[in-house]
């Protein structure tokens, strides 16, 4: 016999799986991938669990509504199910009840009252990945980021925004999903930290590295700073016009002549340049 508060629940369950009017969306209905078996399974499972107890409530006065949905349940097609319970789990969610059938499997998750539902079929649904997934809030996002540090996830801190002042973080699920987490209440104490920094490709930075092989020339930046004080920097970059002068610049100023000097470009110091190139070529 289904609890009175779990038949309520059911419509939603059905509306996940078996709305018609989805539209040409199958990741949205288990039914379009065969996997009927899985939603009879996934069905029983809800009979003989715990029925959950929250209520609608209005949010201008607290009353109780009639007629709209007790729960919701977030589903989620994923190509790894275990990969992908092992990414929820660390965002602080766990497995309530799991089951499979010849064609597809499920897990389903909690935290506190609200569940996530997360499913994977044989074979896998062409599910395109989401620029946004899911937002979650933490009512300590600094515990979280550290949970997530642990488990070797990278993330990155997006700032204090008005609707999460206590900061917010992005990173990606196992699907390439992007999950964004947040914190309502500004932090008290210390500053969120921000995640393990992520190493940018720089053509400048390749180039001195280029250069620092064939040998440091040893001069300083020839480049002047505030006032004509001497910049100091070490020179690791050769840059030339097409006039062609040529000075060494630290990578800061070569940045600014590259950008604000047209016909500028990075030169080596060998010599031979295109002529020798070309000479080369014709060996």
């Amino acid at each position: 016999m289904i609890d009175a508060r779990l038949s309520a629940q059911l419509p939603v369950i059905r509306h996940l799986f078996l709305d018609p009017t989805q539209g040409p969306t199958p990741y949205l209905s288990l039914a379009q991938a065969g996997c009927q078996a899985l939603r009879l399974a996934y069905y029983r499972a809800l009979a003989t669990g715990e029925a959950g107890s929250a209520t609608n409530s209005d949010p201008a006065n607290g009353a109780a509504v009639s007629g709209g949905p007790q729960t919701v349940i977030a589903a989620a097609y994923v190509h790894d199910l275990d990969a992908s319970r092992r990414f929820y789990e660390v965002m602080g969610f766990s497995e309530v009840r799991s089951g499979a059938s010849p064609k597809a499997a499920w897990s389903e998750l909690a935290s506190g009252g609200y569940k996530l539902l997360l499913v994977a079929t044989s074979p896998p649904l062409a599910v395109p990945s989401f620029p946004l997934l899911f937002y979650f809030f933490y009512a300590d996002l600094a515990a979280q980021t550290g949970a997530l540090h642990a488990a070797g996830l990278h993330w990155q801190h997006l700032g204090h925004p008005a609707h999460a002042p206590g900061g917010e973080i992005k990173l990606t699920d196992p699907d390439g999903n992007t999950v964004l987490a947040g914190q309502r209440h500004p932090a008290p104490a210390a500053e969120l930290p921000s995640g393990p920094p992520e190493e940018r490709f720089s053509l400048l930075k390749e180039a001195a590295a280029a250069a620092a092989q064939r040998g440091s020339p040893g001069i300083r930046c020839q480049v002047s700073g505030e006032q004509w004080a001497p910049c100091g920097a070490a020179g690791e970059l050769r840059i030339a016009d097409s006039a062609g002068d040529t000075v060494w610049v630290c990578l800061a100023h070569a940045d600014d002549i590259l950008v604000s000097v047209p016909g500028t470009f990075i030169t080596s110091a060998e010599v031979g340049g295109i002529a020798a190139f070309l000479a080369n070529r014709q060996r």
